[in-house]
């Protein structure tokens, strides 16, 4: 994450980058790496073994003992890549990769080995999981529209997304943004960008919600429910004062967030 009001280097990137990445008084890029990990951490050192922080931490089913390791959250998220798109980072034999060393338990084979061992899924499942979420979804060129595609500038996930605007598939990228902290209940420290980008985000879900209800009445729709309940007090209207009323102005660049 990028929070310019914390103090912490694994939250705020100015900090990590001035104070440690850059700073060559720390030794060699690896040994800057690990004098973050120990501000972080606490501690100089920390456990290697695949089986007991890899394995064993994704077989923990029980929501109490989850709490006590944030094991439930890497569960569902490991269960998400089994069944649906893989999405491993991997540091792989003969690469730059400073993380690992033999015998290379960052492997692909090793990250699919945890969908076995934790909900017995195997490798070639995995593979065809992939494909069927690519197919059903479009992948990078979905057969689709009106998907708002939000990517913060430092996010190292952003290079999954979509990052060039298509008909209909607009891409919006919130300078010096991390990963998605506009999804996040709003602080009066957040970035100007951040905020910025919530605005903009409204903006943009209130106009195609009054184009669906539009196309909704155009089609005969009168005896169903709108979308837009007459222009006045509904979410989607930009045009009554309501929050959407204020991001259209602030789009239009006559109100500060």
């Amino acid at each position: 994450m990028n929070d310019p009001a914390s103090s912490r280097p694994t939250e705020n990137v100015a900090i990590a980058c001035e104070d440690f990445l850059l700073n060559d008084e720390l030794g060699a890029p690896v040994a800057r790496l690990a004098a973050i990990n120990e501000v972080s951490s606490g501690s100089k050192c920390m456990g290697v073994s695949f089986l007991e922080n890899q394995v064993k931490p994704l077989q923990v089913t029980k929501l109490e003992d989850a709490a006590k390791m944030d094991g439930i959250c890497s569960r569902c998220w490991e269960y998400q890549t089994c069944t649906m798109f893989g999405f491993y980072q991997t540091c792989d034999p003969n690469t730059e990769c400073p993380f690992t060393t033999d015998p290379w338990l960052n492997t692909l084979q090793s990250q699919l080995l945890l969908c076995q061992t934790s909900f017995g899924i195997e490798a070639q499942a995995v593979a065809g999981h992939v494909e069927t979420t690519l197919a059903r979804l479009g992948g990078r060129y979905p057969d689709t529209q009106r998907i708002l595609y939000v990517n913060g500038e430092v996010d190292p996930w952003r290079r999954q997304s979509t990052l060039k605007a298509r008909p209909g598939l607009p891409v919006l990228e919130v300078p010096g943004a991390s990963h998605h902290p506009w999804t996040h209940p709003a602080k009066a420290t957040d970035q100007q960008s951040v905020k910025d980008a919530r605005n903009k985000i409204l903006y943009q879900v209130s106009e195609w919600l009054e184009m669906a209800n539009r196309e909704s009445l155009d089609d005969g729709g009168d005896d169903r429910e709108a979308l837009v309940d007459g222009g006045s007090t509904s979410y989607g209207s930009p045009v009554d004062g309501t929050a959407a009323g204020e991001a259209d102005l602030f789009f239009r660049g006559k109100v500060s967030a």
